[in-house]
C-alpha cells in the first residue's frame, strides 16, 4: 500500500513538473475585474463568427491604472466599447494601439493575433465587450508574451 501511494505521489509530481512550463508561460492578468452581463447560445453561425454554433457573451471589464489583461487571443470575433479611460493594446509585434473612451475596438481572431490590454492611464479603463466565440470554446486563450517583449 505504501508503495502504491509513493508511486502515485511521484507520478503526480512528475506531471506537475511537466506542466509547469506551460502554466508559467502564460501571462496572468493584474488589476482586472470583470462581470458577465449576459450569455446566450446561437445554434448557427452569426455574421463574422466562425461556422457552427456561437456562444455570445457580454461582459463589463474594468482595468485599474497600471493593470493589464495578460497576453491572450480569441477563437472568435470580439468587439469592445471603451466606455471610460484609455485602452492600450499591445499587439503580437509589440506595436501599440491606443483607444480612448468612445472608441469601438475589433479584435482579430486566431493565435497569431495575441495581444495584451493595458491601462497606462491614471483612471480606470472601462470596457463593454461582446464575444462571438465558437460553441464550447473559451472566451480567451492565455499565452506567453511574444519574443519582442
Amino acid at each position: 500500500m505504501k508503495f502504491v501511494r509513493a508511486w502515485q505521489a511521484a507520478l503526480t509530481a512528475a506531471v506537475g513538473v511537466l506542466l509547469m512550463p506551460a502554466i508559467a508561460a502564460a501571462t496572468p492578468s493584474a488589476g482586472v475585474e470583470s462581470e458577465v452581463l449576459g450569455t446566450f447560445d446561437v445554434p448557427f453561425s452569426l455574421p463574422g463568427a466562425p461556422a457552427g454554433g456561437t456562444d455570445v457573451t457580454f461582459r463589463r471589464i474594468e482595468i485599474a491604472p497600471g493593470g493589464y489583461t495578460g497576453w491572450h487571443w480569441h477563437e472568435g470575433p470580439v468587439y469592445a466599447l471603451v466606455a471610460g479611460g484609455t485602452l492600450t493594446r499591445v499587439l503580437a509585434d509589440c506595436a501599440e494601439v491606443v483607444s480612448p473612451a468612445g472608441t469601438v475596438v475589433e479584435e482579430v481572431v486566431g493565435p497569431a493575433e495575441r495581444h495584451n490590454g493595458v491601462n497606462k492611464g491614471d483612471v480606470p479603463t472601462v470596457l463593454f465587450v461582446t464575444y462571438l466565440i465558437p460553441s464550447g470554446q473559451p472566451i480567451a486563450v492565455d499565452v506567453e508574451a511574444p519574443a519582442c517583449m
